[in-house]
Formats: structure tokens, C-alpha cells, sequence
């Protein structure tokens, strides 16, 4: 081997060892961000009530959270996207199964639901000591940036999991595939992520969450070309501030 491609593998080499440094870097910042705020999310079971009986209709994950700036005591209340507790139109919602990250359950109550923007508001009933058990993040005041990267929480019944990657741009509902929810703005803001995306209707309503601990976005769903869509914090904060004003 002559020292021009002996010069030229070790290049290729180091820029390798450096890339994948920088993955192993990424990667570890994402488990301490997951370790950290993995409290935030709870599981969503929603059951129904169809032809005078109780069934199992639905679930998602969702995530307690506050108005940015917000200093007062912990409200319980936290977020998820609106086609989890009602999916169907033939489905009256019945009661809701919250599952926390630490295995404990509660029952909640639904304050607001809008439709047009595939939102629900609850609030966490039964709780004790609201200080401990609710773990409120607060909504980001600002747009994502180009490329910023964060992770997408999600709860199941028996575990917290989280997706790593990066904002890519803003777009408009109307240019998805995905299925057209009854009384939704199909001409509304989204905005989309390189989160790897599941099926699975327990990705529905997590939180993406910056490196400053802020809730950037809530997710939806998910497009055939493994990117992720879903609703800015702005819409989310629109009906907080609904809420607290009773609006």
C-alpha cells in the first residue's frame, strides 16, 4: 500500500471513529434526558361504553403540563391527543385508566376537548400529594429550530420508551396521509419530526421535549416514510389558556 492510500484509509477511518462518536454522544444525552423527564408521561386506557356495555375502546400516552412561566402548584393536569379517549363516533367515552411511570393508577377527568385540533386537556383525580406524583413540564415558548433535537416519550401500560431525532420542518395537515378525524382541521399548522413512528395507538399523544425540559410538540402519527407529525405547543397552550381564563 503506497502513503497516499495509506494516508487516505487512516482519514476514513478517523472521520469514522468521529462520526460514530458523535452518535454515542447523541445517545447518551437522550438517555439522561429520558431518565430525567420520563415522569412526565402516563398511559391513557380509555373504556367505552357501546350497546349498554363497557369495552376496552382505546389508548395513547399523554403528559402533564404546564403554561410557560407558570409558577404556582401543581394542577394534575396533563395533555394527549383527542383521538385517544374518543375514537369512534359510535363510542361514548365511559372511564379513564392513567397509568404513571412508577406502575400506579389513577382515574381522570376530561376538562377540555378540542376536536379541531386533535386535543384533550384531564386532569388526574385521587391524587395526594400533587407535588410528587404530577411532574408538569412547561410548554415552549418558541418555534422549533432547524434540526433541533429532542426525544418523543411514550408510555404503555408497563413501560416508558422514547424515540431520538430531530425537528425537519413545519407543514399542513392537509398534505398527510393520515386518517381524517371527525370534526378535525384538516387545514391546520403540524409540524414534522424524524422520530421513527409505531402504529400502535400508545405513541398517540406523547410529548417531544427539548434538551432545556420544555414540551416542544404532541404527537400524533405517523407517515409510510417513518416521519412523525404532530401538533405544535402553540395549539396546546391556546387551550390552556382557554381553561384557566373559562373560555
Amino acid at each position: 500500500m503506497d502513503k497516499a492510500s495509506e494516508t487516505t484509509d487512516s482519514k476514513v477511518n478517523e472521520n469514522k471513529e468521529n462520526s460514530d462518536a458523535s452518535k454515542n454522544l447523541s445517545s447518551a444525552v437522550a438517555e439522561e434526558m429520558f431518565d430525567k423527564y420520563k415522569g412526565n408521561v402516563v398511559n391513557i386506557v380509555a373504556y367505552h361504553a357501546h350497546k349498554g356495555k363497557e369495552v376496552f375502546g382505546s389508548a395513547g400516552s399523554g403528559f402533564f403540563v404546564k403554561e410557560s412561566g407558570y409558577k404556582g402548584p401543581e394542577r394534575c393536569e396533563f395533555a394527549t391527543s383527542n383521538h385517544v379517549i374518543n375514537p369512534e363516533k359510535q363510542l361514548d367515552l365511559s372511564r379513564l385508566e392513567i397509568t404513571l411511570d412508577d406502575g400506579s393508577r389513577y382515574s381522570a377527568k376530561v376538562l377540555r376537548q378540542d376536536k379541531a385540533h386533535d386535543l384533550a386537556i384531564l386532569k388526574l383525580e385521587g391524587v395526594n400529594e400533587p407535588e410528587k406524583v404530577c411532574k408538569s413540564l412547561p410548554l415552549a415558548d418558541r418555534e422549533p429550530s432547524d434540526g433541533e433535537e429532542m426525544i418523543r416519550l411514550n408510555r404503555t401500560r408497563w413501560e416508558t420508551d422514547f424515540r431520538y431525532g430531530k425537528f425537519l420542518e413545519q407543514t399542513n395537515r392537509n398534505k398527510q396521509t393520515l386518517p381524517e378525524l371527525d370534526g378535525e382541521d384538516i387545514n391546520r399548522r403540524m409540524l414534522a419530526f424524524d422520530h421513527y413512528h409505531n402504529v400502535s395507538h400508545n405513541f398517540s399523544g406523547g410529548p417531544y421535549i427539548n434538551s432545556k425540559g420544555e414540551i416542544m410538540a404532541q404527537h400524533e402519527g405517523g407517515q409510510a416514510n417513518k416521519y412523525s407529525l404532530a401538533t405544535p405547543a402553540a395549539d396546546i397552550a391556546v387551550e390552556l389558556k382557554n381553561l384557566h381564563s373559562g373560555k
